[in-house]
C-alpha cells in the first residue's frame, strides 16, 4: 500500500457591521479587528470545501470541490 497525503480546505464566511468614513477605513478596520481578535467567524457558515492529494513519491491531484 502506498502512503497518501490529502488536504483539505475550506472557507467559511461571515458579515460584520463596522462604522467607518469611508470604505478603504473600513476594510483596514475589519483587517486590524480580526489581527487582534476582535472579528471571529463562527463555524457553520461554510462557503465551500475541496481537496486535493498527493502520494509519497509526489504523484498529485488537481483541487476537487466536494
Amino acid at each position: 500500500m502506498k502512503k497518501y497525503y490529502v488536504t483539505i480546505e475550506e472557507m467559511i464566511s461571515e458579515t460584520f457591521e463596522i462604522e467607518a468614513e469611508e470604505m478603504g477605513e473600513a476594510m483596514e478596520m475589519a483587517k486590524q479587528g480580526y489581527k487582534n481578535g476582535k472579528y471571529v467567524l463562527m463555524p457553520g457558515n461554510l462557503v465551500a470545501k475541496q481537496m486535493s492529494a498527493e502520494s509519497e513519491d509526489s504523484e498529485c491531484c488537481e483541487w476537487t470541490e466536494f
